[in-house]
């Protein structure tokens, strides 16, 4: 089963894909492809494969990726191999992708199930991209709003679920993954 998981930057889609992953030794998170720097306890190939514009480049233009865009001055990936490894023996797939990638995804993988985090509200979305001390006022200023043209697009997600606590998001996701996965 190949799930895609999207929503606006800081909505908690990393660290509910890691809880999940926790939870269920089925679940693998497709790692991307991206130019930016690794964020402190980032880890390559576990978290992203952190290459440098020129390796990027070739690989969208061997048509490795399933999709690939530039987002806020970085440039993101998902290889088509990450994708059918983690797929494989009954396994949980989670394509991790911003909102616009997640719909060209879509159209690619129609099967998938497409999941949108939606956060609580705009003041907690602008405090967990604070609290994450990556990224500038400036740069948090445009995610936000972002943000509310990736939220607009949530309606073309078969399910939308709003990120308050993640365990129970987790939870949420477990039962309706495992719900589709379960025959009749």
């Amino acid at each position: 089963m190949r799930v895609i998981l999207s929503g606006p930057s800081g909505v908690g889609k990393n660290a509910v894909v890691e809880l999940w992953q926790r939870d269920d030794p089925r679940v693998i998170r497709v790692v991307t492809h991206t130019t930016r720097p690794p964020r402190p306890g980032e880890v390559d190939g576990k978290h992203y494969y952190f290459v440098d514009d020129v390796r990027f480049e070739a690989l969208a233009q061997s048509g490795q990726f399933l999709d690939h865009r530039r987002i806020f001055g970085a440039r993101y990936g998902m290889a088509r191999c990450e994708v059918a490894r983690a797929s494989e023996g009954g396994r949980v797939a989670v394509l991790e992708v911003d909102v616009t990638g997640g719909l060209h995804i879509l159209r690619e993988i129609p099967d998938a199930m497409s999941i949108f985090l939606l956060p609580p509200s705009v003041a907690e979305l602008r405090r967990r991209l604070k609290d994450r001390g990556s990224d500038s006022d400036k740069v948090i200023s445009a995610r936000l709003a972002r943000a509310h043209e990736e939220i607009a697009l949530a309606a073309s997600y078969r399910i939308r679920l709003v990120n308050v606590h993640i365990e129970d998001t987790v939870a949420k996701i477990k039962r309706i993954v495992d719900d589709a996965a379960s025959p009749g």
